[in-house]
């Protein structure tokens, strides 16, 4: 049947990716080449698109995707409901037969909601700061036809690491990019299965270069630059204007980024500066973070049967992963020779201590001095960040502010007592 329109919303999940999500709804965290959301979008290119999201995220939400609506819903057509937690490839499907369906997991968690003109009115209801399963199953359990789906909703953060390899597989194949190079490769770089290496306008690769796609593609965007020797191991995505020096493989990085080092299993955000970092790997950083030299992660739990300890939001969680690696919100800084433990997250606009070992969790806006922890005021969060924007060319929005403003007053947990070592 035809789809007139599609919401894409976040669910109570989100809370699982914080402080990674603190600044942006779930559906706009990164894994391959592409967010959530642009992959959910592309599978219903007709439809008129709309989302919902966090009442303080709109304005930054209606900002980052000019002309689509936020928080709204339209009534009186068909609506396709979509996790935004949905994590879609090339198995992705949803039978849309029949109006009033609903589509669940194997954990009973809602994936989608397709509904008929009739019944969109009553979805106006749930429209709270977010969805939940349950209000939903409970809404429309006898109204709709109910089908378990064999798809995957991503649950935590280093899900979408773990699957970082196969999304830019599937983002490369979906965009259609084999095969294209559209700058001047020197004669000194090496390429390896140069059909599955795309390279953008305008970019510089500098002399003994590698670009090894042997065991996936690599996508380079418009005006990057790569520093000689550079080592670049499919499958790997390099946004526009990045800076890359070193050797990465299995990366993700956004774009205007710097990174310089040894990078493995890792997603990195736009406009982030990675300097000199050496034996980083599966973590995430967020958008802005700063990561500076001789810094170095522990990513192995001890022993295969060891159930490692992570906090997200402040709260202890035991998981089954045997590699963790950091985990960011936007704007944190990472200082001077830090060691990070398995697990470590740090919030937005947080600070670790130089030459030291980083607290396993530190709430947003906690600076990092010689002397310890402490917490930062609203205005040297700002101008902290103003800062960083200055030099990288670009301009601190009044919205960005606003969001910032209003992470600060809502992240209670960024009192310094709920740092933990």
């Amino acid at each position: 049947m035809v789809v007139e329109n599609i919401l894409i919303y976040e669910d109570d999940g989100y809370r699982n990716f914080l402080p990674l999500a603190y600044a942006r709804p779930v559906y706009d965290l990164a894994t391959g080449m592409s967010t959530l959301l642009s992959k959910i979008t592309d599978s219903y290119s007709e439809a008129i698109i709309n989302l919902h999201c966090r009442t303080y995220l709109k304005d930054v939400t209606k900002q980052n995707h000019p002309g689509i609506s936020v928080n709204n819903i339209n009534t009186g057509v068909t609506l396709l409901l979509v996790n935004g937690r949905t994590l879609v490839d090339e198995k992705f499907s949803l039978n849309l037969d029949t109006e009033n369906k609903l589509f669940l997991d194997q954990y009973n968690e809602v994936v989608a909601l397709f509904l008929s003109r009739d019944n969109t009115v009553e979805i106006r209801d749930l429209l709270g700061e977010t969805f939940s399963s349950k209000n939903i199953i409970t809404a429309f359990r006898n109204k709709v036809k109910i089908e378990t789906v064999d798809i995957r909703l991503v649950d935590y953060p280093w899900e979408l690491i773990n699957d970082n390899a196969h999304q830019i597989v599937y983002d490369f194949k979906r965009l259609r990019l084999s095969g294209l190079i559209k700058s001047f490769v020197p004669r000194t770089v090496v390429t390896k299965k140069e059909h599955f290496i795309y390279i953008g306008k305008d970019c510089e690769l500098a002399d003994f270069c590698i670009l090894d796609s042997s065991e996936g593609p690599i996508y380079i965007g418009d005006n990057c630059k790569l520093e000689s020797f550079t080592v670049v191991k499919g499958p790997c995505y390099v946004g526009k204007g990045s800076n890359i020096q070193g050797n990465i493989a299995n990366v993700s990085i956004g774009p205007a980024s710097v990174v310089k080092g040894n990078i493995l299993n890792t997603i990195v955000g736009s406009v982030c500066h990675l300097e000199n970092v050496s034996n980083i790997s599966y973590s995430y950083f967020s958008d802005g973070t700063q990561v500076f030299d001789n810094v170095k992660n522990e990513n192995q739990t001890k022993a295969a049967n060891v159930r490692e300890h992570i906090y997200l939001d402040g709260y202890q969680l035991e998981t089954n992963e045997r590699y963790l690696g950091v985990y960011t919100g936007d704007y944190a800084n990472i200082q001077f020779s830090s060691y990070l433990t398995s697990g470590t997250v740090i919030g937005v606009g947080s600070e670790t201590i130089q030459n030291d070992v980083a607290a396993r969790f530190i709430p947003s806006f906690i600076a990092g001095e010689l002397t310890g922890y402490v917490e930062k005021s609203l205005n040297q969060v700002n101008d902290d960040i103003s800062v960083y924007l200055q030099s990288k060319g670009l301009e601190f929005t009044d919205v960005e502010k606003d969001l910032v403003k209003e992470i600060y007053s809502i992240s209670a947990e960024r009192k310094l007592s709920n740092l933990i070592e």
